[in-house]
């Protein structure tokens, strides 16, 4: 089992931290750290390139939701896998001692992810996209 290296540093800055957080990782797939990372981009994209840990409360993460709703036209879902990262690294600087229990803003938040209901291709379906052969339209 591996074990997770200690952040030693001390920080001031919830982006640092979390982007710290986020390469020190060992128990994540490269896959999930580049989402992550890429979740840092929106975060600095509406809060700027710092976040101060005691900036982070309710309203902000309300902000954050419109902003990923209305600027970056996210769908619901995208919107929920957002808030889950964040939420993610707000709990582990409230772990490491860089944010209060108390101010987790998650605990009054709340967003619900979207049922997606995806049905299976027909059969025929399938061999219709099988047997497909574009038409050259110029010759």
């Amino acid at each position: 089992e591996e074990v997770e290296e200690e952040v030693t540093e001390n920080y001031s800055d919830f982006i640092k931290f979390m982007e710290e957080e986020i390469r020190s990782r060992t128990d994540i797939e490269d896959s999930t750290r580049r989402t992550h990372l890429s979740r840092i981009k929106k975060l600095k994209d509406f809060a700027g390139e710092s976040l101060r840990f005691e900036d982070i409360d309710y309203k902000f993460v309300e902000g954050f939701e419109d902003y990923l709703k209305k600027v970056k036209k996210n769908t619901q879902n995208t919107v929920w896998s957002s808030h889950k990262d964040l939420k993610t690294y707000i709990k582990r600087a409230i772990k490491k001692g860089y944010m209060d229990k108390d101010s987790n803003p998650y605990t009054e938040f709340t967003i619900r992810k979207e049922e997606i209901n995806r049905e299976a291709l027909e059969s025929s379906e399938l061999l219709l996209m099988e047997n497909y052969k574009p038409i050259s339209v110029a010759e």
